[in-house]
């Protein structure tokens, strides 16, 4: 929370605490995000401790499951770049060392970590899709799934699929 703290002013906090009655009335939050932003990953680690979240749902491709799952990925970038696997998604920001360190403190908290997105770049380019309403459908029905016990949930994902 010092991290916050420091980041964000300090009335953001105040707010997030304001909101926490009605974040609590529901089981899934979702987030939308401009992908790569340092501050997105302090706000989703400081709502999991607040809210008791127990899962999160990324916007990642499921292809990228097992990279996440390992026990303790390495946060440094010079290794990030050169891994074939995530080349596709270190563009846009997405995956980053902020990202990778939550994911690691979100492991050894024993949150459970779930990708609910199919589609790579180069399907999305192609596709008949411009506004995303397949791919956003998709991954819907996805969380939908992830949730069956109606656990308490943080979604993040890319602003223009939470509008």
């Amino acid at each position: 929370m010092n991290n916050l703290s420091k980041i964000l002013k300090i009335n953001s906090i105040e707010t997030l605490n304001l909101l926490k009655e009605d974040f609590l009335k529901t089981n899934i939050i979702i987030c939308g995000e401009v992908h790569g932003i340092k501050e997105n990953y302090l706000v989703y680690e400081y709502l999991i401790d607040l809210l008791n979240i127990s899962q999160v749902g990324i916007e990642l491709n499921k292809n990228l499951f097992d990279f996440i799952k390992d026990k303790n990925i390495s946060e440094n970038e010079f290794e990030l770049k050169n891994n074939k696997i995530l080349s596709e998604y270190l563009s846009d920001g997405r995956i980053n060392r902020y990202f990778l360190n939550l994911i690691n403190k979100l492991k050894k908290k024993d949150v459970k970590i779930f990708l609910y997105d199919n589609a790579s770049y180069k399907d999305i380019l192609k596709s008949n899709d411009p506004r995303n309403d397949i791919r956003d459908k998709i991954m819907t029905e996805d969380i939908l799934r992830e949730n069956i016990n109606n656990e308490r949930t943080l979604i993040w994902a890319g602003n223009n699929h939470t509008s």
